[in-house]
This record gives C-alpha cells, structure tokens and sequence, in this order.
C-alpha cells in the first residue's frame, strides 16, 4: 500500500506552525480492492536521514484513522524545522514502506520572539479622506554566507512586501481581514534566495483595507487611523550564528504613484509618480523620511495555517464595444469578460505623459445596453491610471482594491482598443477546488458552474455576501446555508476554522450572543440586537457542517463552551423557549427575500433553529465524549420541539403561516411527530403546486427545500423545481444570461426590469446553497454521520428531473470519490471509485451492495 499526500495542518510542508501540537494526515492507494489501514507509525526528527528519531516516534498505533492525528512528541521550539514520515499496516497486517519524507518547520510560539515594533507613514487621513499610500524600506548588510532567510511580516491594513526588487510570494491583500482590535494574522515567507551576502533591502507599500479604509457603507478609519507595518527577517547563517532585522526607527517611508487606494472606492494611480527600483539597494532615498514608531499593541499575533486571497485566474475579454459618451463627450469602451467576477484589471496601454485612463466596473447592462451601476449605492468602485509616457507601453494593475464585475467602462482612450487591452484577474481565497459535478441537462450544468463562481467570487478571506457594492461583510446566514454546498466546491476546512475564531472574538462585544456578521461591524442597529435565527446559528451549524465534511474535531473543542454559552443564552431570554417571541420587539432577518410577504412568523423561524441548534449541540457533546451535556441538550431539544408543536402546529397538522418555509423548517429539522410530517410533506406539495410549481422560500427556506422534498419521496416535485424556468427559479437567471448566483429570484425580469437597486446583488451566494443536493441526493455522494469526513460512504444516487447521466467527483481528505451514473435502454449503469481505507454503502434501484477499501466498481440494475 503506498501513502502519499502528506499534510501537517492540512498543508503540505508548511512553514508557519505556531502550536505545540501539530496534526498529521496521508492518504493511501494501492492495487486491488479492500484495501485498509489497520495501524500506523510516525517518526519525526531533527534530521532527514532519520538516524536519530529525536522528536517523536509513535511506536505501532492500532487505528484505521489517517487523519489529524496528534503530534504527541518532545516540545516544539520556535524556528525548527522537523521532518516527519509515516508507515501504515493493512487488512492483513502487512507493514508498508515508509512513506516520502515531509517537514513542517515551526514560527514564533512565543509572542517573546518577537523582536519588531510596529512602524508607519506619516500621513493620516479623516473619516472620509485619503491619503497616498506609504512605500516604506530599509537596507541592511549580510556579511556572512546565508544558509536560510524567514521573514515573518504582518500589517494593520494590507500589505506587499519586496526583497531586493523581488515581489515575496504570491499572497493578495495579506494579513486578511481580523478584529484588529484583538488579533492580526501573520505570514511566514522563505526569502533564503532574495536575500544577497552583502547589501541588502526590504520594501513594503502599506494599503488601507478592512483596517482604516470603506467597509461597507460605514465610514473610514474603523479599527484605526492609518496602517502600520510589522515585519521581522530572521537569517541564519552556515557558521551557525544569526542576524535578524527588524521593522524600527530606521525604516524610511514616502507616499509615490498610488494617490488613494480602498476597497470600495477604488484605486488612482500616477505612474508620473513611480520612483523606479525603489525597493533595490542602488536607490538613493536619502530625501525619504523616517518613519513613525507605534505604540506596543495588545493584539494577538497568530500564524494561522489559513489560505491567503491569490490572484487565481486570467479571463480575456469575449468583446469590446462602444458605450454612450461621457458626460464631457468622450468616448467610453465597454469590454465583457463573459463573467461576472471578484477581481480587478490588468491594463495595458500607450499613450501621451499626463493623460487619465478611468476604469468603472458593473455586474449587467441595462435596457439600453450601458453599465449599470445603481446597485452599487455609495461604492464608487472606479480605478484612474494616469500615463507616465513611457512609449513602449504601460501595464497597470490595481494594488489594494477589488470590483464585483463582469464588465469594465473605460474611458480617456485616444484610439479604438484591442481587446487585450485588458486581462480580467480573478482573486478569491486560494482554496482547491475539490467537486465537481456534470449532468445532461445543460442548463442544470450552468447553474452548477454558477454557484462555484457565486463561491469564487465571495470567499475572500471571510465568506462576504457580494463583491461590488458597499456591503461585503461577512453575513453568517449566507455562509451558514452554504456551507455544505462549499465543502463540496472547494477544500474550505481552513478557511472557515479561521472564520470559526472571526466569529468567537464577535461574541466578546455581546458574550452569549453571535453576531449576525463576522467580523462584527457597528453599522447599524439590527445588528446589535439579542438574536438572529439562522444568522447567528451559524456560530454552531458551520463548526459542525466542516467537522461532518473533514473530521477535524478540533473546531469542536476550541469552541464549544462559546457554543454551550450561545444555546444557554438562548434559552434565558427565550419565553417559555420561544425565540424572537414578538414581546422581543426585533425578530431577526425572518426567511429573508422571501417570496410569501413573510408570511412565517419570525418566532417561528426562531424557535426552529433553536431547536435545530440544540440538537447539533447534544450531537457536539457525543463527538466530544461529554454525557452530561449529551443529556442536558437532548432534553433541552425535547422541551423545545413539543413547545413548538404546541405554538405553531395544529391538531390536524397545519404549521402555521402555511407557507413553504415553515413547512420546510419543520421537516428538515425533524420537529413534527410522523402523523404531522407526513401532512405537512402535503400541504408544501399543495402549497408548491398552487403557486405554480414555483419556490416561494427566501435564504433560509431555499436551502433546505429540496432535501425535504427528497426526504420524504416527492423527486418528482423536486425534479418539476429544479427545471422551473419561470422566476423565482434557479434556472430564470441561468436564461437570462447569469453566470453568477443572484441575491434577489427577481434581481431583474421581463415584468418588471431591475428590482430595487438598494438591495441587488448579481453575485450573491445563498440561494446556491441546493448545490449541496445535486451532489448528495442526484449525484448520490454522501457519508454516515457516525463516520465523518467520508470515513464510511453512502453511495444512494437519484434520478430526477429527466436525467439520463450524471458524473460526479469529490476529493476527500481520505481520497478521491466519483460515481457515474446513466439510463440506458430501460437500465441503470453506475462505476463508482472509492479512495483506500474507506467504506461504502450502496443504494440502487433494486439493488445494495457494500464496498470497503478502493477501487472502482461496476453494477447494472434494472429499472
């Protein structure tokens, strides 16, 4: 049996451990079937040739378990490198080779190590005023032969950082978006081949970001006045000895070509104004001033093993066309990339010293084929470049802001452009697509395809709810509905465990409560308030969605007295265990863009999830081995599931409000007796049909619908919605041209044109959430709840809608998982593969085997 794809924190040799007890994971294939681990070994050391196994070796450890286990070895110390490799032993108890050798190397596990002080420009804007953006360097001397460079940097704002002229790794808007006001993130980069025996120099250009520029609609400066740099290089030399340069009162700083730079405005830039080779030694900044020394800050420095926004992809132009003049009688160009994206512009250029190139960014066009921007409320979302006059040509591309955009105005051209005149860069957190999923239905594939752009164009270091207007927060509804669908998409198990530590450091502003966003911003009363069902849930339905997805049961146990404390709150200030009971006043964000007048009363809503969040909190407590929880919260469950019963379900079954959303919610989270559920299945069939075979659910509904109906035996409605054409529908948008999901069923239509610009999002991920479904209950890839992580997999394929194939994958974190199924001639054919040291069950049409091991299977069944 081979093992391969070794990771250390779900990284392949990372270099930015910062806890004393990493995990480890591999994978296993091999030839033939039944294949599986029995036991294991690892051995780390201090050396690569293992002669010496002086930090752990685990001895034989009886388990079939490959994932996240514990390094239980001698205590880490900051700055090592540790080599680690693996043997497994299998079904027959035959011992494998070792695995290849792999390493993680440790950063600073002290806040001791830290040596750097906290350093800025000069300048300070105002709460609704900019300044230019620091560029701030310094030169050192290395007199010694270099054996490894590290340099561990981090910013209040964003930063890029230069060694040498050389651009430090690939990382876009780094450190990411905290609570600033309690912790950063910091980065660990490898610098050994930048870095020069002899002069040396950093440089770092500093930008606003989520710290001090626009977030949201709020104004500047929310977490503080300007942004501020702290960067620590530590170099290690062949004689053994050290240097470490630091960011201090030597650092010189100057404001250059980016004039003003924020995420929601946009970026001007003035090439006039570049200082070439700037960040190289033979710069002459003897006219640069000093910088400024900050203030020792209380904030929490962590080198979490999170992925960083990346620049992901390049998208051409499908045509450039004439727009209507500018207000001045200048010619404007629209180009359209084909794709509504998160992202900004390369531009490429010519033309006269001084002249202007001005860039806006829209989502659609309106009736009269010109961007429409309405939606975009007080987000300005416009680049300017101004020429240098260089006449081999120009490149520009925006450092420290993005647009929500498929198409880009462009206007203060000379000529007619080309369309590689620009190149669309797409940026979102760099995370592996990890499922795909391909059926024969064309427009069912679009839709598809736009959920993983809605995905892509709204997991940027924090799951936000849109990319283009004035919003961009991490709305923890969208994210809680989603969060299935995404673990499927893409490999988001860092991502929301650093997510997850967002939303605990909200509870500190309100202890017992989760804020409907994370992290928490003040803008506007609602958000204060006690309670917001399906919102705050997320602070316990995400941590359990990615422990079910990828077994890491450590999001579980970092956080689960803040999950005991958010049900124990709930249930304080709940009356007689009904939440957002009306004598609350406020009742939370109810089924949000609903399509029935809110017809479901937001107690409703309210005393459901508290219900459902109960039940995953007793479920929390087992994983964790905790009984007298296990009880506490059962019980507590049971209290509240015969309270809602009692309040909102008649004796002859009606739920009520009658509206597809109360009927969904009593369903899927299982609060009906069996008599009751099965009359509630028919009244949303009833209720379905009468409004045309059309959902009617807003975010909260929406995601859940299509399990229920599949659930309790209605695929033939379930098929009937999902190829329903007419809005509200998945597939109106996908006609209309859509390629991303829409915020709004009625975001525009034929009736009625664009629906209120206030509040209309193009790329907005939430009613993407039934991706989920194509690929549990279509596609058929799901697991045993008992057996997280697709340890044990229920293989339980559907055909609805008229399919006649389905192909379908997903990379798993024991392996890859794919199931091909066709109707063929009145037959049922699947293959299905599993990965190594996994379990299947499979469930077909007249037929159920079981699979263990890897390989790929082949079964025919008649219809």
């Amino acid at each position: 049996m081979e093992i391969y794809s070794l990771h250390c924190e779900s990284s392949i040799t990372p270099i930015n451990i910062d806890i004393n007890n990493p995990v480890f994971s591999w994978q296993l294939k091999g030839a033939g079937e039944n294949l599986s681990q029995t036991a294991f070994r690892i051995q780390c050391s201090s050396s690569s040739n293992f002669i010496k196994v002086d930090y752990w070796d685990s001895g034989k450890i009886k388990t079939d378990n490959s994932i996240f286990i514990k390094y239980d070895g001698k205590e880490l110390l900051s700055m090592q490198k540790i080599y680690w490799r693996v043997k497994v032993w299998d079904e027959n108890n035959k011992e494998s080779d070792w695995s290849e050798i792999s390493f993680f190397e440790t950063a600073f596990l002290s806040r001791s190590d830290w040596k750097a002080k906290w350093i800025s420009g000069s300048l300070t804007g105002s709460k609704h005023s900019q300044v230019p953006v620091p560029y701030l360097k310094n030169d050192f001397t290395l007199k010694k032969e270099i054996k490894q460079g590290k340099l561990f940097i981090t910013a209040l704002g964003i930063y890029e950082p230069y060694i040498n002229g050389e651009r430090i790794g690939s990382d876009v808007f780094s450190p990411g978006w905290t609570d600033y006001s309690r912790r950063v993130n910091y980065q660990v980069f490898d610098v050994t081949s930048t870095l020069n025996r002899g002069d040396n120099t950093i440089g770092v250009i500093l930008g606003d970001g989520w710290y001090c520029g626009h977030i949201a609609w709020g104004k500047r400066q929310h977490y503080g006045l300007k942004p501020e740099l702290l960067a620590q290089i530590h170099i290690d030399f062949n004689d053994g000895s050290s240097q470490t340069i630091i960011t201090d009162e030597n650092w010189k700083h100057s404001y250059g070509p980016i004039i003003e730079s924020d995420f929601i405005m946009g970026e001007s830039y003035d090439a006039r104004l570049e200082f070439d080779g700037w960040n190289n030694i033979d710069f002459k900044s003897d006219y640069w001033s000093r910088v400024s020394v900050q203030n020792k800050k209380n904030i929490f420095l962590k080198a979490l093993p999170y992925v960083p926004v990346s620049a992901m992809q390049k998208i051409t132009p499908v045509s450039v066309f004439k727009a209507s003049d500018d207000w001045l009688g200048n010619t404007q160009w629209i180009f359209d990339f084909g794709q509504n994206m998160l992202g900004r512009v390369r531009l490429k250029i010519s033309g006269k010293w001084g002249k202007t190139i001005i860039l806006r960014f829209a989502e659609v066009l309106d009736e009269k084929g010109e961007p429409y921007f309405d939606n975009l409320r007080t987000a300005k979302a416009t680049d300017y470049y101004t020429l240098k006059g260089d006449e081999n040509g120009e490149i520009y591309e925006s450092h420290f802001t993005f647009h929500g955009f498929r198409y880009a105005l462009v206007s203060g051209l000379t000529k007619n452009p080309e369309a590689d005149m620009l190149t669309g860069i797409v940026l979102h957190s760099n995370m592996k697509m990890t499922g795909s999923f391909e059926c024969s239905n064309k427009l069912i594939n679009k839709l598809q395809h736009n959920i993983q752009w809605g995905q892509r164009g709204n997991f940027l270091s924090v799951p936000t709810d849109c990319p283009q207007r004035d919003e961009r927060l991490g709305w923890m509804g969208d994210a809680q509905v989603f969060a299935g669908t995404a673990a499927f998409n893409m490999d988001v198990a860092s991502f929301f465990n650093k997510w997850q530590i967002d939303i605990a450091d909200c509870e500190n502003k309100n202890p017992g409560y989760f804020s409907p966003i994370a992290p928490f911003i003040p803008l506007h009363s609602v958000l204060e308030k006690d309670g917001h069902a399906g919102w705050s849930d997320a602070g316990i339905i995400c941590p359990w969605t990615i422990y079910q997805s990828y077994g890491d049961k450590r999001i579980l146990e970092n956080h689960y007295e803040s999950f005991k404390r958010y049900i124990d709150t709930l249930e304080t200030n709940s009356v007689g265990l009904i939440c957002e009971h009306p004598s609350k006043g406020f009742q939370g964000f109810k089924d949000w863009l609903n399509q029935e007048q809110d017809k479901t009363p937001g107690d409703l809503i309210g005393t459901a999830y508290f219900a459902y969040s109960t039940k995953i909190l007793a479920k929390i407590a087992v994983v964790l081995n905790n009984q007298t929880d296990v009880e506490k919260y059962n019980t507590l469950h049971k209290k509240i599931k015969e309270v809602f019963n009692n309040q909102y379900v008649s004796k002859d079954g009606n739920v009520i409000g009658e509206t597809q959303t109360a009927y969904v919610l009593a369903l899927y989270f299982d609060l009906l007796s069996r008599p009751h559920a099965d009359i509630a299945i028919e009244k949303l069939v009833e209720n379905i049909k009468s409004h045309g075979i059309q959902i009617a659910t807003g975010f909260l509904g929406t995601p859940y619908i299509m399990h229920v109906l599949s659930k309790y035996s209605c695929d033939d409605i379930a098929g009937k919605l999902l190829l329903q054409e007419k809005w509200p529908s998945w597939l109106y948008a996908v006609t209309k041209g859509a390629t991303t999901i829409w915020e709004r069923w009625d975001g525009w239509t034929h009736d009625n044109g664009f629906a209120d610009k206030d509040m209309n999002s193009f790329n907005h991920y939430a009613y993407g959430a039934m991706g989920e479904w194509l690929y549990k209950h279509v596609a058929g890839i799901d697991f045993d709840e008992n057996y997280p992580a697709y340890k044990k997999i229920i293989i339980k394929p559907h055909i609805v809608a008229n399919l006649t194939h389905v192909n379908c994958s997903f990379k798993s974190v024991y392996g890859f998982i794919s199931v091909k199924w066709q109707v063929k001639d009145n037959q049922f054919y699947i293959d299905v593969e599993i990965p190594a040291n996994t379990t299947a069950e499979l469930r077909i049409p007249n037929m159920e085997s079981k699979m263990v091991g890897s390989g790929e299977y082949n079964f025919i069944s008649h219809l």
